[in-house]
């Protein structure tokens, strides 16, 4: 009898070796997402050091896209501290945002409680709103739906950061439906400073005008083709229909900036030197978003960027939402900066 008790531990024990192993093995097999670490949410890494970057909250992942503005393979985008969704100015998607925090949602700051879609007024979505710096520029008459240039000078600060020129579009028509017509505009440059004294060029860009826009090089002088402005560094202004857009910002990874000088002169041979570059005196392109108040800047010595915690709740259709949050804007293993850890799930 006392054999037969000890034989049954030691079956025991046998059993639930097996089974540990068994299970070890299952463990090894099993797929994994190395950016989630969590059970209850998901977790990414995005690099957003060299130009946008872009995530696919369904897909779990980012994806490659040359033309965001007319995809809808991606829902959120970011370049270095600058954010934004596919939807509004940014894209086709037609995705809606709020701030959980901004309007008082007690989940604002509550990620994990966040389990369900909270009621959201309508006029509390948020959708994104591009504000162009380099605007004023031609005159429309409704009576004849003619266009006219009027003459309006811009100083700009080319996309290298280096350059200053002045600029003007001295001819303009539309060719209908919103499409430009005839474009030329005059220019006077100077690649390595301030010095607008120069004599002028004056260069049509008609016949480079393809889909309704054109990018214009002050280093070139002219046209140039480009392919993906928001990640090319080789063109300054963008002629995209009658929006002009230029290589900084949130509508390229230039440096290119606009002082509105038409404030003060509208003589363009008597501006012989740039405006000051100081402080935000050469504005960039910008858009109303989402992500505008996602952190706190520390000042010096730091300079660091915290984020705040705010909970944003992200609308994709009337059947597919997101929460999100920003966790950190620097790497986890060597602090560079512009690599954003996102925490999200759907609802």
């Amino acid at each position: 009898m006392m054999k037969k008790l000890l034989r049954l531990p030691i079956l025991m024990l046998l059993i639930s070796s097996l089974v540990f192993l068994g299970c070890s093995d299952d463990d090894d097999d099993a797929p994994t997402n190395p950016n989630n670490n969590n059970d209850d949410f998901e977790t990414a890494l995005l690099d957003a050091t060299d130009g946008y970057v872009y995530f696919d909250l369904a897909a779990k992942e980012t994806v490659e896209i040359t033309n965001p503005e007319n995809s809808t393979d991606w829902h959120i985008g970011f370049n270095r501290e600058i954010g934004k969704i596919n939807g509004g100015a940014f894209g086709t998607l037609g995705m809606q945002a709020v701030d959980l925090e901004t309007i008082g949602n007690e989940f604002g700051m509550d990620f994990d409680g966040l389990t369900e879609v909270p009621t959201i007024e309508d006029d509390q979505w948020f959708v994104s709103e591009l504000s162009l710096v380099f605007n004023g520029w031609y005159n429309y008459d409704p009576s004849t739906h003619t266009v006219s240039p009027n003459d309006r000078i811009f100083a700009v600060r080319d996309a290298s950061g280096n350059g200053y020129g002045k600029i003007v579009v001295t001819q303009i028509t539309a060719g209908g439906m919103g499409a430009l017509g005839d474009l030329e505009v005059k220019f006077v440059f100077d690649a390595d400073g301030t010095d607008l004294s120069g004599a002028a060029s004056t260069v049509d860009l008609t016949g480079d005008i393809a889909d309704n826009q054109v990018f214009f090089s002050f280093s070139t002088g002219g046209a140039v083709d480009i392919v993906d402005p928001i990640n090319s560094s080789d063109w300054d202004i963008w002629f995209d229909g009658f929006d002009v857009k230029i290589n900084g910002g949130v509508n390229g990874m230039g440096d290119a900036g606009v002082y509105p000088i038409y404030d003060e002169t509208n003589d363009f041979d008597g501006l012989t030197t740039a405006p000051p570059d100081q402080g935000a005196s050469y504005e960039q392109d910008a858009v109303a978003s989402i992500f505008d108040d996602w952190y706190d800047y520390q000042g010096a010595p730091s300079h660091e960027l915290l984020s705040k915690g705010h909970v944003y709740l992200l609308k994709v259709d009337d059947s597919t939402y997101f929460k999100l949050e920003i966790d950190s804007y620097y790497h986890p293993e060597d602090a560079t900066s512009a690599w954003y850890t996102i925490n999200y799930k759907q609802l």
